[in-house]
């Protein structure tokens, strides 16, 4: 287990928020995607989660060996639906895409999703009419799947800036990408000379500060050993200045959900009460219910 310190402000001093909870090593690249050991118990696997004492920001420490982390994802063989249908997925995408469709440039040569899963926001986004759209994800499963969308090209692999030449790009989006990175101020600094003077940067993570993570405390579902760090809209405003992005603007987003997934990881219920709830909700008369709530995702648009 490697230690870290605050990626947002560097400091060392931290406090514990909550101990993690992890199996017995070895520990094996599949644990890392092994969510939740059934349904309806939302079991989460996590590191120990920590809250900087001088500027707030909460992350894990310490955790596994990035490295060996970022070639787990490499070996991922499934998505990241985590059985919510895809056209319900869609819909929460093209509410990102209406974020960024009025400031979006003039100039559409080529636009860039890091971690496209299988193409979700690719798909929300095919209006936009770029000449050029690439995604790039490493898991296989969800690549080959993100393949099948019309002229688009997609790279199954680690997202690597050499790939793609300086000033290039229009549009970058990054959706539930930064939390999964042990070096986002690094990683952002990497986007910056690929963007395009009056290029357009989109990420969107999970807010630490919601009231649905107030609520379920450990038990909220990001905490997980697939993120290392947990935002709000300033520590996201703070990791993108610190990087080198000019202007910034942080919203809170809307999110559909299916009720049986918010069944799944409601706060405040027993665990064989959320398992009667969630049996009867993802049966076949509730499955197709869907419910348009701001469940604590924030989303960021930047310029460099």
């Amino acid at each position: 287990m490697i230690s870290r310190d605050c990626v947002v402000c560097g400091s060392g001093r931290k406090q514990v928020v909550y101990a993690a909870a992890l199996p017995e090593e070895p520990y094996t690249p599949g644990f890392i995607h092994a969510a939740h050991d059934e349904p309806g118990t939302a079991r989460w696997w996590r590191y120990r989660v920590v809250c900087c004492r001088e500027c707030g920001h909460y992350y894990a420490d310490p955790v596994l060996d990035p490295d060996a982390v970022g070639a787990s994802y490499l070996a991922q063989d499934h998505d990241n639906h985590f059985g919510v249908d895809e056209n319900i997925l869609l819909r929460t995408h093209r509410g990102y895409a209406d974020l960024v469709r009025p400031r979006l440039p003039t100039r559409r040569d080529l636009q860039v999703d890091i971690g496209c899963d299988t193409g979700c926001f690719l798909k929300a986004s095919r209006d936009f009419g770029f000449t050029r759209v690439v995604g790039v994800e490493p898991g296989k499963l969800a690549a080959e799947c993100a393949t099948m969308i019309p002229n688009v090209t997609i790279m199954n692999k680690l997202f690597d800036p050499s790939d793609f030449n300086h000033s290039s790009i229009q549009l970058l989006s990054m959706i539930h990408v930064l939390d999964h990175l042990p070096e986002p101020v690094s990683f952002m600094r990497s986007i910056v000379p690929l963007m395009d003077h009056d290029g357009v940067v989109l990420a969107v993570v999970h807010n630490v500060k919601s009231v649905l993570a107030r609520l379920s405390g450990k038990r909220w579902a990001p905490i997980s050993v697939m993120h290392f760090d947990y935002y709000s809209s300033d520590t996201l405003m703070r990791v993108f200045a610190g990087a080198g992005f000019k202007s910034t603007t942080v919203i809170r987003t809307k999110n559909y959900f299916p009720l049986f997934h918010l069944v799944r990881f409601a706060p405040g219920l027993s665990l064989s009460l959320r398992r009667v709830l969630y049996r009867v909700t993802s049966g076949p008369v509730f499955r197709r219910v869907v419910v348009k709530l701001p469940l604590g995702n924030i989303a960021i648009i930047a310029r460099v």
